[in-house]
């Protein structure tokens, strides 16, 4: 008996002495983060990350110099949004502040704030701002302004996207090419539908000069087709 409560006060003492190892880490570590840790460089696959910091104050704060994203359509990638985004759903509430300066993806060059879910994505082609929430699988963004540079177009509503069932709704309003209405957008996979209504607009032939369409369909359009002003009741559009 005397044996035996030797060995058992032994592996008391032993595992007394690992939890207070855990635990003076644990320590260690969370005072090393209030403080920050930078990293210079990281790459996961073809995933790559310049000038690092990650600190905790009242949540995690995360600063980043440059992001290099892959080109999704790649053979390998590990950068799948369908899954970053459910990932980021369940994570969220952790994070307080995330600081892109520099994301780059497909040529272009893009930089994101992220601050108590509210985010401002900035680039050559488009300019987002919005709060995001969350519910169930969705993730929810309430648009504030979405400036797709390229048409001249400016979009707010509200966003939807379902992560087991990859699908993504749009639905709000839109002005662009001098004409103002309400667009809904559903994508489902690599299906997508628009329905479009619009105010009352008074030139159409310049309206489509603006977009990708055949330039003698455009002259057709303007030798054949006048009136004093347009209105497009219900316009459906799939790709």
């Amino acid at each position: 008996m005397g044996e035996k409560t030797k060995r058992k006060s032994k592996i008391a003492v032993i595992f007394l002495g690992l939890l207070g190892i855990v635990v003076l880490l644990g320590a260690l570590a969370t005072v090393k983060l209030r403080s920050g840790i930078e990293l210079q460089r990281f790459a996961l696959a073809s995933v790559q990350a310049e000038r690092i910091a990650l600190r905790i104050d009242n949540g995690i704060i995360i600063s980043m110099e440059r992001l290099e994203l892959p080109d999704r359509r790649a053979p390998f990638s590990v950068f799948r949004p369908d899954l970053l985004i459910s990932r980021f759903n369940g994570w969220s509430h952790l994070f307080r502040e995330i600081r892109i300066s520099s994301i780059h993806y497909r040529g272009h060059v893009y930089t994101l704030l992220f601050r108590d879910n509210l985010i401002t994505v900035s680039g050559d082609d488009f300019q987002l701002a919005g709060d995001v929430s969350y519910e169930d699988d969705a993730v929810l963004l309430n648009i504030a302004n979405l400036e797709i540079k390229p048409y001249s177009a400016v979009l707010s509503g509200k966003a939807s996207y379902y992560r087991e069932s990859r699908n993504f709704v749009f639905k709000g309003r839109f002005a662009a090419l001098g004409i103002n209405g309400r667009v809904n957008i559903s994508q489902h996979r690599d299906m997508i539908d628009a329905e479009i209504r619009t105010e009352r607009f008074f030139d159409l032939a310049g309206a489509l000069e603006q977009l990708p369409v055949d330039r003698d369909a455009v002259s057709w359009v303007r030798e054949n087709i006048t009136a004093r002003d347009y209105l497009i009741n219900n316009l459906h559009l799939g790709f």
